[in-house]
């Protein structure tokens, strides 16, 4: 198994060189750490859809797809991670960037709840909302966060026409992770107001990321966080060339601009004091994390839809009071995708998930019609 450790150092050459088009700089191979060095695991998710289900892997091969395990599968790898950090004395967090429960009939059947079990069950940290959280209309949004048996934050969400943030949802967490404090902030892009219909986030007004997020990351720093994580419902680019786009970041900036909805790396670039940005909401995903070359924030998204999840070791030095590096564990870097082969399904949740799944699909095979050409989603005027 390939494990590359990224150093801080030669992380800033490696993104500014690959900006500049100079040659890419080896990753430095991980060491054991330094006793002032201790290591979290962290596996993350985003935009799972409630596909919580077995599902196939078309986007690898539409003919024969491999078959993907699912939230059963996602337990095994994280039952496993989590086991081997709590007896190697390694911190662990499971954090999610929203989006949970809309687009399968098991969890629309279900109005998410079937998710947060699924979530509740595997253990979550913590999670933040997405957009499609509130498609059921925000009493239910509300709803899910008390079933959660974790927190779910928001820290961007208001009551319209007032300076209170709505009381249902938190805005952030502090906790001990190894003997390191550590603050995690959640929010939701801002965009929610303008792709929701009005009914579902009735009284409720969503907060410019790039204005609350220097406000919440002053108030964990002056409450001695030492470690700033930033799981959001905002995406890295859809598009292959980060250095590209970043460089177009650059220019608007050399222009005195600034973009008008901010997403994970406009946030990362102009807002400092972040550790680690977890995005969403794009349903890209990035095989290894991207790091800001000004303010040293990562960014890492993973795939949608229950495809994947992503796993990186952080190493941070007490002494120093800072992360300094981070491990991936896999040939494709932090992306795991859920082959069931691989991960053999958890058996107790899979029986679990199956049965919700018979229960929500029941009559869906039942033919109603026929339609001569494929349609998709996009296809309505066909």
């Amino acid at each position: 198994m390939m494990s590359i450790r990224s150093i801080r150092g030669a992380l800033s050459v490696l993104v500014l060189a690959t900006a500049v088009g100079a040659p890419l700089v080896r990753p430095i191979k991980a060491e054991a750490p330094a006793p002032d060095v201790v290591e979290i695991d962290i596996i993350y998710t985003s935009d799972i859809h409630g596909h919580i289900d077995p599902q196939d892997a078309t986007f690898l091969n539409p003919q024969f797809p491999p078959p993907m395990g699912g939230g059963a599968s996602a337990a095994t790898y994280i039952n496993k991670v989590r086991a081997e950090a709590e007896k190697a004395g390694r911190g662990f967090l499971l954090l999610d960037s929203g989006d949970l429960f809309q687009g399968t009939p098991v969890g629309m059947h279900f109005q998410g709840k079937s998710v947060i079990e699924w979530m509740n069950s595997v253990g979550y940290t913590v999670a933040a909302l997405g957009n499609h959280d509130f498609d059921l209309g925000w009493k239910n949004t509300e709803e899910l966060v008390r079933t959660a048996k974790f927190p779910i934050l928001c820290a961007n969400l208001y009551t319209t026409g007032t300076d209170k943030r709505v009381e249902w949802v938190k805005d952030m967490i502090l906790i001990d992770v190894a003997g390191v404090k550590t603050a995690i902030i959640g929010m939701v892009t801002e965009e929610t107001a303008k792709i929701s219909f009005a009914k579902n986030i009735d009284g409720l007004t969503f907060r410019p990321l790039h204005e609350m997020l220097p406000i919440k990351v002053e108030e964990a720093r002056a409450q001695g966080a030492q470690f700033v994580l930033f799981p959001v419902h905002a995406g890295l680019p859809y598009k292959p060339n980060l250095s590209k786009v970043y460089q177009d970041m650059l220019e608007m900036e050399r222009k005195g601009e600034r973009p008008n909805d901010y997403e994970a790396m406009d946030l990362a670039h102009y807002i400092p004091g972040v550790d680690i940005i977890f995005a969403g909401h794009s349903h890209q995903g990035y095989d290894s994390p991207w790091e800001d070359p000004v303010t040293h924030t990562l960014v890492v998204e993973p795939y949608a839809n229950g495809s994947s999840v992503g796993h990186i070791t952080v190493q941070f030095d007490r002494r120093l009071g800072k992360m300094i590096g981070y491990d991936t564990h896999h040939d494709r870097g932090a992306l795991v995708t859920l082959f069931e082969d691989e991960f053999w399904p958890d058996q107790g949740i899979a029986e679990t998930i199956g049965a919700q799944v018979a229960i929500a699909e029941k009559g869906l095979d039942e033919q109603i019609g026929e339609t001569r050409v494929n349609l998709q989603r996009g296809d309505a005027e066909r």
